[in-house]
């Protein structure tokens, strides 16, 4: 410490600190910055965090459920079926990859190894407008893994009022008779 006037010559006494890491100005600069630091980094694995764990995806969530009941059967469900048909639809519009598809079917009907698949999905147009598609598909599960799109047989599949695809090696009454069986 220094004591001494303040050199105005009016003769009052002040005290000066000569120490200049007493400065609360460039000691708090180090401070402040660790804890913006600090901070900023918190904030990061919160949001890391809440993203990793509710943003899942669905047919991630999907993949996990196959995962635990392929132990217990190989036999497909309606859900199963459901997939499957997503992936023929896929195969039969313009913009595959624009497909969305609610998170279940609105109607699955099945008999024996047959499955009546009736839902929706939007999808780009030929022109790039999204429009949302009725769409049944008919299919025939053949055994084997049935998340593998060669363990089914695609009879007929129906987009908007368009066929999109009928097999070929049975009539269009025979078709009809299956679907007309189904419902």
């Amino acid at each position: 410490l220094h004591v001494g006037t303040d050199g105005s010559g009016s003769g009052e006494l002040s005290i000066m600190k000569r120490n200049k890491d007493l400065n609360p100005k460039k000691n708090n600069i180090g401070v402040n910055i660790a804890m913006v630091l600090s901070v900023l980094l918190l904030m990061v694995i919160m949001i890391y965090g809440f993203t990793t764990n509710s943003n899942t995806s669905i047919s991630t969530k999907y993949i996990n459920y196959t995962n635990q009941t392929e132990t217990q059967s190989d036999a497909p469900d309606n859900m199963g079926a459901y997939v499957i048909s997503q992936n023929f639809v896929k195969d039969n519009i313009k913009s595959p990859s624009t497909a969305d598809f609610p998170i279940e079917a609105t109607n699955v009907k099945c008999r024996g190894s047959k499955f009546m698949v009736v839902s929706y999905l939007d999808a780009q147009n030929s022109f790039g407008a999204k429009i949302r598609e009725q769409y049944m598909c008919l299919l025939i599960y053949n055994g084997g893994e049935w998340s593998h799109k060669l363990n089914w047989t695609l009879e007929a599949l129906r987009i908007g009022d368009d066929i999109a695809y009928y097999d070929k090696s049975k009539t269009e009454q025979e078709i009809a008779n299956d679907i007309n069986a189904m419902k």
